[in-house]
């Protein structure tokens, strides 16, 4: 295995591995527990929005038509602790696969449109998750067990907060958290030589932002 920090503070983790396939993984420190209250779920939101358009491509459709034309799997999720984009592809489409875990976490759109609708399917995935005791007993078990703690609050957010969420929100929490010390990318898979130096022009003009502080939270 190969770590390298690169200059703007992005983390990148190459493991060669003799298969058909490669997968990249792009991993953002931030999760639930980077929210509050008043924007629970914000984390989740985001990672639907990744998938609903870019500058470079408009629309999900192109996004998700571009990855299974060629026999690979594109798909996301969301934990207390980080959010994680992945897409898994036979190992010639490296470079296409490669440009698109690019361009979705550098230049998405946040379309209000987009926002919109995806708002309608959050809240969907909410009253689903309340439904199945199985998983809405977790939830009373995490919100019983903390009393401060931000992982009290569901991942998947609260229909109160989701519903509140602005586009002025969902952009001021991208621009803190996903920069380029924030986050991992790893490769997996059956890469060529040339594939760090591929990786490293993707992300040369992500520009490095300072992490705030993170607060401390003692619980009782």
């Amino acid at each position: 295995m190969k770590k390298i920090r690169l200059v703007n503070g992005l983390t990148l983790v190459f493991e060669k591995k003799q298969t058909e396939t490669l997968t990249i993984f792009a991993t953002v420190k931030a999760g639930s527990n980077n929210e509050g209250k008043k924007i629970n779920g914000i984390s989740h939101f985001i990672e639907h929005m990744l998938f609903e358009g870019t500058k470079k491509r408009a629309s999900s459709r192109i996004i998700s038509n571009e990855i299974e034309s060629l026999g690979g799997e594109l798909n996301a999720y969301t934990s207390n602790e980080r959010t994680c984009f992945y897409v898994k592809v036979p190992k010639k489409h490296f470079d296409k696969a490669l440009d698109i875990i690019a361009d979705i976490i550098q230049n998405p759109l946040f379309d209000e449109k987009n926002i919109e609708k995806e708002r309608k399917i959050i809240l969907k995935e909410i009253n689903l998750h309340k439904d199945e005791p199985r998983f809405h007993q977790w939830i009373l078990f995490a919100k019983t067990l903390f009393e401060k703690h931000p992982t009290r609050l569901p991942t998947y957010g609260s229909v109160e907060a989701v519903k509140k969420v602005t586009r002025e929100n969902i952009l001021d929490y991208y621009y803190t958290y996903y920069v380029p010390g924030n986050i991992v990318l790893s490769v997996v898979g059956n890469f060529n030589k040339n594939a760090i130096n591929k990786v490293k022009n993707q992300f040369k003009n992500f520009k490095s932002i300072k992490l705030p502080k993170i607060k401390k939270i003692i619980e009782p």
